[in-house]
């Protein structure tokens, strides 16, 4: 949150050197993408996996106990990751359109299709 407060409070002062200038397009659209449809997934994959751990957590009585209780979850942010990590450099694929609706790795494949 801070970085995207400094973003937008130094925008207006660099967005006329020449150097910001040539990237002016790049900019606005990668504004566009962040704002879009796509971010509520990344936001929504967030929630899932935190209300995911937080469940896990209340199911365990000591808090030695909590790395275990939460280890599926664990895993599967890993698998997401990795599995996510395989597409990078094919975001246009058919397969990564169809992961990135789906609630637990939306938020790991949604962003590399708004970096596409």
């Amino acid at each position: 949150g801070i970085y995207l407060l400094g973003g937008i409070a130094i925008y207006p002062f660099i967005i006329n050197l020449d150097m910001v200038s040539k990237f002016k397009d790049m900019i606005g659209d990668i504004l566009l993408n962040l704002v879009s449809i796509n971010l509520i997934y990344v936001v929504l994959g967030i929630v899932i996996y935190t209300i995911l751990a937080a469940f896990f957590g209340a199911l365990v009585v000591r808090v030695e106990d909590t790395s275990k209780a939460i280890q599926p979850i664990t895993i599967l942010i890993i698998a997401s990751f990795l599995s996510s990590m395989v597409f990078i450099n094919n975001p246009s694929s058919m397969i990564v359109k169809v992961l990135s609706y789906v609630p637990f790795l939306s938020s790991f494949f949604m962003p590399i299709r708004v970096i596409d």
